[in-house]
């Protein structure tokens, strides 16, 4: 099978979605070889893929109007199908997504979607602000062009069951098993187990014995918070826990006020944004990663976050809210806490330091082994190839 793919995601970025393309243009590279191309954005970041079979788009994402970018990405894509033949077009859409609605009219290959994402603007219409304003008026024009292009799809897929059912719904897509439930994946062969004595000495973290972290977007409300207010709890009888919190925003500079006010942050180390190709190093010094999310976000859209199937793949135990993260406590991989019940997140916290070295070790081995199973790139992809090719065969039959 030869496939073309589309993205006007920026792979270099350490956000969620950079991460999960830049983690599935690899995977495409690893398993297809020659017999795949790909038309992005150009990155902003440093990235380490060879640029052969890929194709750049002039400006990176937000260099040049989006309406302009779009046109460049269709006129390079039906040129591109003019001189090669495909089989499959793969696309990640993005909001008001013109460019993949034209090429469905001007392309005849058929197409397959990667990663469909919340139909409605939900999120972004309750956000507040100039964007709230944006995203209402949006919404129809966006749900019309999603509806169209999922409609001349041979199928797409969404990473919770719940952006599966909402996508099903909202674009009144009628036949079953045209969107499947594929989770987000990890890279296994990047994030893997390492001593974390050797990880905390790298990151000169020497001073603490148990390092409690968090890596990705949004620290602020996803679980950053909780970590320094949950110190002060845990100090008198972990004196050397120390709390790292990885990624930035606006939101970062709060934290690190945060710590002062309860006088913690001796105990914190909050770097802000790092490279991607770091982060495999900063969990490794971690004895335990959380991972928590806003409660009514994780209502319509669930969970399938990086970070989780990042720190499982470097065999970390895990304490997230609930919310599509049933699975970490089936697999006894983590501690599943409410959002604001620092309670019983401490005791969370305090029942994974309590592991005896042995212990520990048989949980690195298991949740690394699990993540190589089912959280994995590789493993994500063969769900995929599945899933298109079944569908090409029965739209041809």
């Amino acid at each position: 099978m030869r496939i073309l793919y589309i993205s006007t995601v920026d792979i270099s970025k350490p956000d969620g979605p950079g991460v999960n393309e830049y983690e599935f243009v690899n995977a495409l590279k690893k398993q297809l070889g020659q017999n795949v191309s790909f038309i992005i954005p150009k990155p902003v970041n440093p990235i380490d893929i060879e640029s052969e079979n890929i194709i750049y788009l002039k400006g990176s994402v937000g260099s040049e109007p989006r309406l302009m970018q779009q046109l460049q990405l269709v006129l390079i894509a039906r040129r591109v199908c003019r001189e090669s033949k495909y089989d499959l077009i793969v696309a990640r859409l993005s909001l008001l997504p013109f460019d993949i609605w034209a090429i469905t009219k001007l392309v005849n290959v058929p197409l397959a979607i990667k990663t469909l994402g919340e139909p409605t603007l939900k999120y972004l219409r309750s956000s507040g602000g100039v964007k709230s304003y944006i995203a209402k008026i949006l919404r129809y024009p966006n749900q019309f062009l999603l509806k169209s292009v999922v409609t001349s799809s041979i199928g797409a897929d969404a990473c919770t069951r719940q952006l599966t059912e909402r996508n099903m719904k909202y674009l009144k897509i009628q036949k079953e098993g045209k969107i499947i439930h594929i989770e987000n994946a990890t890279n296994t062969s990047n994030f893997f187990p390492t001593l974390d004595s050797v990880a905390k000495q790298h990151l000169k973290f020497e001073k603490f014995k148990y390092i409690v972290g968090y890596v990705g977007g949004k620290p602020w409300e996803r679980g950053g918070k909780e970590l320094i207010e949950v110190l002060p709890i845990l100090q008198e009888r972990y004196p050397t826990l120390g709390v790292v919190i990885v990624g930035g925003g606006e939101g970062v500079v709060k934290l690190k006020e945060l710590s002062k006010s309860l006088n913690v942050e001796k105990n914190c180390i909050i770097p802000g944004e790092v490279p991607y190709k770091d982060v495999p190093k900063w969990i490794n010094s971690f004895d335990i990663g959380v991972a928590f999310d806003l409660v009514d976000r994780m209502s319509y859209v669930g969970s399938s976050n990086q970070k989780i199937r990042q720190y499982i793949a470097c065999g970390k135990p895990v304490i997230a809210t609930p919310g599509g993260n049933h699975f970490i406590e089936d697999e006894n991989l983590g501690t599943i806490v409410e959002h604001n019940n620092l309670t019983k997140f401490a005791e969370a916290i305090e029942h994974w330091l309590s592991l005896l070295d042995s212990e520990k070790a048989k949980h690195t081995k298991k949740a690394h082994s699990y993540a190589k199973e089912k959280l994995s790139t590789d493993y994500a992809l063969k769900e995929r190839l599945v899933f298109w090719q079944k569908r090409i065969s029965d739209a041809s039959g």
